[in-house]
């Protein structure tokens, strides 16, 4: 009897073994998501903005001229995506999902909305020497507000939400909220929508900005340009932060940029009603990862 108790707590106690060893394994390889620093990524982001004039305006908080400069450039050295291939392959079927998606219809954003054209036209005329207001008509400081918004927010493959949030969803929460503007769910598809600018110097604040973080995805992270070559994005290393085109890596990685024109925002905007007034814009579906 006391044999038989012997072998049952030492099967028991390798069962354990193996089975504390397999939670190693598995909470390896789940460390990309768990080593991402929010709260860094938010002070980064508050400390970017109050450096530079012009976006602390923007974000109605107060400027700072050269605020821990030596700081933010060491900041800027080791600043980079954590997320592999391996980790996103890891990750459910959101891949495949997500690539089903893609191919589906929805999209397309192809509307008849002339009459929404013309009247944006008229109006970027009125103000196209406005210097609050993106060369599509997206008011700055709304961008800014939405952007600040979600500094902090952990970042999450496939997420889309306060509790965590990937950088696709990132951009389109940002142009929803700041004016009513649907893009695509992720950044292969942004990258199809607005002008291509192709050097780093000619962009502009409000811009969408690419990268290749991964061999197997050739546009595979999006941003929102800043302006002095800073950029607003949900990192997988700080989550929702501002990082800047200096880094070696985005540096070395960046792809080139999209401006939304006035032909953009009109299919990417609620579809005006017959007499004129424009429809609300409702909560978009919630789709799988970028």
């Amino acid at each position: 009897m006391m044999q038989t108790l012997q072998r049952a707590l030492a099967t028991f106690g390798c069962g354990l073994v193996v089975l504390l060893f397999l939670s190693f394994i598995s909470n390896s390889e789940a460390a990309p998501a768990r080593r991402c620093n929010p709260s860094v990524g938010k002070q980064r982001a508050l400390e970017y903005i109050q450096s530079n004039r012009r976006l602390a305006e923007l974000a109605g908080i107060e400027f700072q001229a050269n605020m821990n400069s030596d700081e933010l450039a060491s900041h800027a050295e080791t600043d980079g995506e954590i997320l592999t291939d391996v980790d996103i392959a890891s990750m459910d079927d959101d891949a495949a999902e997500l690539a089903a998606l893609e191919e589906s219809e929805e999209f397309d954003p192809a509307l008849d909305i002339d009459a929404f054209r013309e009247d944006w036209l008229a109006y970027m005329d009125e103000i196209e020497e406005q210097e609050d207001i993106t060369s599509c008509g997206i008011a700055k400081r709304d961008l800014m507000k939405a952007i600040v918004g979600w500094l902090g927010t952990r970042y999450r493959f496939g997420g889309t939400s306060k509790r965590g949030i990937d950088c696709s969803a990132f951009t389109q929460s940002v142009f929803n909220q700041a004016a009513q503007i649907t893009l695509p769910r992720t950044a292969r598809w942004q990258h199809t929508v607005g002008m291509t600018i192709q050097e780093q110097e000619d962009l502009r604040y409000g811009d969408l900005i690419f990268f290749n973080t991964r061999r197997r995805v050739y546009v595979s992270h999006v941003g929102i340009y800043l302006g002095n070559n800073l950029f607003a994005h949900s990192s997988s290393r700080y989550g929702v932060t501002v990082s800047s085109l200096e880094s070696p890596y985005y540096k070395s990685r960046f792809i080139g940029g999209r401006r939304l024109t006035v032909d953009d925002v009109a299919s990417l905007s609620p579809l005006w009603d017959e007499s004129g007034d424009q429809d609300q814009l409702m909560p978009s579906d919630t789709l799988s990862a970028h």
